[in-house]
């Protein structure tokens, strides 16, 4: 896990409800299978990103996830929509140590209730020393494979699902600041309901 002296980086993420993480983790798999790459299955679960990722000391998450509770105050579940399996061969994320330039993701339509959480979640996040900036502008999407996808992959992935159509309505309960556990994997660690209360996970 990349981290400086006494310092965790935090993706801002919200996890998709049960029911359309189940559906987005059936296609993750298969692609696991068919083309070979394993860093979605065992570092995320299904998730749309909500914000940059920081680097906070430890004894300043309480007061971080405080900033982003306040930020965020009132606001209520979202529904999002899903629609589309997109591919790119130029993702930013290539230019980092062993990540590959390909991905596979979900489109997710650009809602103004969607896109007034990222705003105000980035008001927090601008004033942070970032691992990560979000881009700009806001491009939502759940990822289906990325960071070890070797360019093989990449065209047996686009040949599998040349005629899927991909369309899901999923719902938005909340966001979390997100913590690589010892497996990997990222568990939310500071849970922000959308109702404006964060709670320790």
């Amino acid at each position: 896990m990349c981290h400086y002296a006494h310092m965790n980086r935090y993706p801002l993420i919200a996890h998709l409800d049960p029911e359309s993480a189940k559906a987005v983790r059936e296609l993750q798999r298969e692609l696991e299978v068919e083309c070979d790459t394993h860093a979605v299955m065992s570092e995320w679960h299904p998730h749309v990103s909500v914000g940059s990722e920081a680097w906070i000391e430890d004894d300043q998450v309480d007061a971080y996830t405080d900033r982003l509770r306040a930020a965020t105050s009132g606001m209520k579940p979202l529904e999002i929509l899903i629609n589309g399996i997109n591919y790119i061969d130029f993702w930013s994320g290539g230019s980092l140590p062993d990540h590959t330039p390909y991905t596979v993701f979900l489109g997710v339509h650009l809602s103004d209730e969607l896109k007034h959480l990222m705003d105000a979640v980035e008001t927090v996040t601008a004033k942070e020393r970032l691992f990560y900036r979000m881009h700009t502008p806001y491009f939502p999407h759940v990822a289906l494979a990325y960071k070890d996808l070797s360019a093989e992959g990449y065209e047996i992935a686009q040949k599998l699902l040349r005629s899927r159509r991909f369309t899901l309505p999923a719902r938005l309960d909340h966001f979390a600041l997100a913590k690589q556990d010892e497996t990997g994997m990222f568990e939310e660690f500071r849970r922000i309901d959308l109702q404006g209360s964060a709670v320790p996970k």
